[in-house]
């Protein structure tokens, strides 16, 4: 039932080296690494097989190196980790992206939509580039957006692509905002994308309430040895992402990873070597091993909420501890997912116009209905 995936443009902190589309000078050499035609390929094209309407957003982690510049400087940066774009590089790296749509048109994916960069206030990761907002919506409105014009580019773009808390930096708040205040970089801007490494989605009230057209997906979110416990990670992420994100008129949401081995691999050194996938697989055979609680939350919500769906209200009976939704899909069924983290079970009965649905919902546990 998962409909919506995310992939990086070249290489990630998760990826078997550093590398983009483009690591010789001059746009004209765009071609997909080796290893993306090797594995990324050929996987998404199984996926495809099995569903082939999922829908793909693809964020790149950093530029090309020969398009990036010092953090204050405009000299060149030869390093994967942090520094800028350059200026001049604004139409080249426009092109990079369509180019990428294109290519992977021509494999046979509809891209849906991009992020012009991962965590843009991160310079830390082992692939990374910084992006401040001024920035990313001249990028967008001077080069991005009529490329994509030029080129009848349909895939969406969504910005900022980071945490709640604008990792407290006081000139990047409401980043998204300050880009969509911008008309002449938001009349080509579906809408952002969030994580949650920092912060609340509560930011997300502040985010519909002053730009309620613009579209909110959930693209990152992470477990691994610092945090996970299997109980707390299952039911505090279906509350706060799946049902705290799509309450506040959240579109989709993807987790990363899918899928990782026992020892959280493939990473790269300075990125993360303690993530767990939502599946873990065997290095030696390839089995899976272990489904951590992100493979439940995603079930859940994907089993029962269909592409297409809309959400409707729900009220009635609360109770704290206790988070509910409910959609229409398509095909007029229902469907319904509930997070109970108390330690006691609850009943409830749902209605909707003559019709009554029952269900105990267990202690400390997430429950999904259709009907």
């Amino acid at each position: 039932g998962s409909s919506l995936i995310r992939v990086s443009i070249g290489s990630s902190d998760f990826g078997l080296d550093e590398y983009t589309c483009c690591d010789i000078p001059g746009i004209e050499n765009f071609e997909l690494h080796e290893l993306d035609r090797r594995d990324v390929v050929p996987i998404l094209k199984e996926i495809y097989a099995i569903n082939p309407n999922v829908k793909i957003i693809g964020s790149p982690w950093s530029a090309p190196k020969w398009m990036k510049r010092e953090k204050d400087s405009n000299n060149d940066y030869d390093s994967w980790t942090s520094g800028r774009l350059k200026e001049e590089c604004f139409d080249d790296y426009a092109f990079y992206f369509v180019r990428w749509i294109q290519t992977m048109q021509s494999e046979g994916f509809n891209i849906y939509a991009i992020t012009p960069q991962n965590e843009p206030l991160n310079p830390g990761n082992s692939m990374s580039m910084l992006m401040y907002w001024q920035e990313q919506a001249d990028f967008i409105k001077t080069a991005l957006g009529p490329a994509f014009e030029q080129t009848n580019i349909k895939t969406k773009i969504l910005v900022f692509d980071h945490n709640y808390n604008f990792d407290n930096i006081e000139s990047e708040e409401d980043y998204p905002l300050k880009i969509f205040a911008d008309a002449e970089a938001s009349k080509y801007i579906a809408g952002s994308a969030w994580h949650n490494y920092g912060g609340s989605v509560s930011k997300l009230d502040d985010i519909v309430k002053t730009a309620p057209e613009k579209e909110i997906f959930f693209t990152e979110a992470s477990i691994g040895k610092w945090n996970y416990n299997f109980s707390d990670c299952l039911l505090n992420d279906f509350n706060d992402i799946f049902i705290g994100t799509m309450q506040r008129n959240g579109k989709g949401v993807t987790l990363w990873n899918l899928m990782l081995d026992e020892n959280g691999a493939p990473n790269r050194p300075g990125g993360c070597n303690t993530c767990f996938g939502a599946v873990e697989i065997s290095s030696d055979n390839h089995v899976i091993t272990d489904r951590k609680s992100h493979y439940y939350n995603i079930a859940h919500a994907s089993k029962v909420i269909k592409p297409g769906a809309v959400r409707i209200e729900t009220n009635g009976y609360t109770k704290k501890g206790l988070s509910y939704m409910a959609v229409q899909n398509p095909d007029k069924t229902i469907g319904v997912i509930v997070c109970n983290k108390n330690n006691v079970s609850q009943t409830l009965d749902f209605q909707i116009d003559n019709n009554s649905v029952q269900c105990d919902i267990p202690a400390n546990s997430i429950v999904s209905l259709i009907w």
